[in-house]
């Protein structure tokens, strides 16, 4: 092998076992639900990639098809190149549920496991996560680890947990006896990290068509500041606890009769010193990420946060290099509206939908890969600027009108920090509507071979 050769190859080996210093890991297993409640699923999948992906952090997502057993066992062994300065957060959504214990490490005799996607619901071992397992994964990432499981039978589930709703429970799985056992984590890994699940071992959380009561409170509570109980501009992980336990209480005693709500409270783990710590500087949250959204980023996102619209799904790649087609991918479900799509890089605002082609929105709805499903006219390529570049896809009851018909550009291209951006954002805000859908991706754009 030539030198140059040599070197090409060094730098890609490199380039590959560098990790963000910031990276969330989103699992979900939507297709396990119907209706209203697989709908909350997607929505807390898009919430909390929206939250992290705002302060900076990179996302990486295991979904339904890819969200099976093996491939998060892969994809936790590959983190073990973080660094002690790090920050790691875990977050899944979905089924929980109780087997035998396989190694006599729990009092009740039960592991808590989450249910995946390779898991054929029908009572069997396959497609089962062991508490154990996960917890013994995540020890061997060495940065700093926060964890939240948003399932049934949380409270421990590793060690540190067509109806309108759905509990996110599978119940006792008593012939999935085939678990192997897996080697009980010391004293001093488990208080490398900090756990936050949505029930206790003997209880069932909840999923509504809005999202699940847990991840409600979550944002509630970090994004939102609620869970500052003593209004001092900071909140702990004591206080995150002691604001969700009321919280979930709150959400069951106003669910309509018919729902059949039960109460269940959510249960952390960790030292007396990281419960006492702030969120935002524990977690490396903090401006960090904020110092790169624009304006009109922010104020989409406040939407969101605020009830103003709801979250849908929108995926894409990680990452793009120079001249690579990008696809845009958003579910809406059942839901439809007049389509728009912007992107938001380090200069300007992108309007590619509606745009010279097609200067008038149409309704759309369901599962839309943009721009190949909408039209041929155009092929959306990855260019500079190089770095941090945001899609968003909205839906809603009325026309936008974002696109600049007197504009012979292609796409309305407007500086980001422009007095014709802030104006594009007041426009937003004099259209909204609670009905409005809102899907948000980040993805880098890199340089080309």
């Amino acid at each position: 092998m030539n030198n140059f050769f040599k070197i090409i190859l060094t730098v890609v080996i490199s380039s590959t076992a560098m990790w963000a210093d910031k990276v969330a890991l989103i699992v979900g297993v939507p297709s396990h639900f119907q209706g209203g409640a697989k709908e909350g699923i997607e929505i807390d999948l898009a919430n909390m990639a929206n939250l992290f992906s705002g302060y900076g952090f990179k996302i990486d997502k295991l979904i339904d098809e890819s969200a099976t057993t093996e491939q998060l066992r892969q994809k936790l062994k590959k983190y073990s190149n973080m660094s002690s300065s790090d920050t790691f957060v875990f977050y899944y959504s979905g089924h929980g549920a109780q087997i035998p214990d396989g190694n006599g490490d729990e009092s009740d005799q039960k592991d808590e496991v989450i249910v995946l996607y390779d898991h054929p619901m029908d009572g069997s071992s396959k497609g089962l996560f062991v508490d154990d397992e996960m917890f013994n994964l995540l020890t061997q990432i060495p940065a700093q680890k926060f964890v939240f499981f948003d399932s049934c039978h949380s409270g421990s589930a590793f060690k540190a947990n067509t109806s309108v709703i759905s509990h996110k429970s599978l119940g006792y799985l008593s012939k999935a006896m085939a678990i192997s056992s897996v080697e009980e984590p010391t004293k001093s890994e488990k208080r490398s990290i900090l756990f936050f699940g949505a029930a206790k071992d003997n209880q069932q959380s909840i999923a509504t068509p809005a999202g699940s009561m847990f991840t409600l409170t979550l944002l509630d509570g970090i994004k939102r500041g609620k869970a500052d109980l003593n209004h001092d501009g900071k909140t702990t992980f004591d206080e995150l606890q002691r604001f969700a336990i009321p919280d979930i209480k709150r959400q069951i005693d106003n669910c309509p009769s018919n729902w059949g709500c039960t109460l269940f409270a959510p249960e952390m783990h960790g030292t007396d010193n990281m419960l006492s710590q702030n969120i935002l500087s524990a977690m490396n949250l903090g401006d960090q990420g904020s110092s790169n959204r624009s304006e009109i980023e922010i104020g989409i996102d406040r939407m969101i946060e605020n009830g103003e619209a709801q979250s849908m799904t929108l995926n894409t790649r990680d990452k793009y290099r120079d001249g690579e087609l990008i696809e845009l991918k958003f579910d809406s479900n059942s839901r439809k509206g007049y389509l728009t799509v912007i992107t938001i890089d380090n200069n300007d605002i992108s309007v590619l939908y509606p745009n010279k082609f097609q200067p008038n929105e149409e309704i759309y709805g369901g599962q839309i890969s943009f721009p190949s499903d909408i039209t041929n006219k155009f092929k959306l390529s990855a260019m500079k600027p190089y770095g941090r570049t945001v899609g968003y896809v909205l839906l809603s009851e009325k026309p936008m009108g974002l696109y600049d018909k007197g504009n012979s550009a292609i796409f309305n291209i407007i500086p980001r920090n422009s007095q014709k951006a802030i104006g594009l954002m007041r426009g937003m805000k004099v259209k909204k509507s609670n009905n409005m859908l809102i899907g948000k991706t980040v993805f880098t754009v890199t340089e080309g071979y």
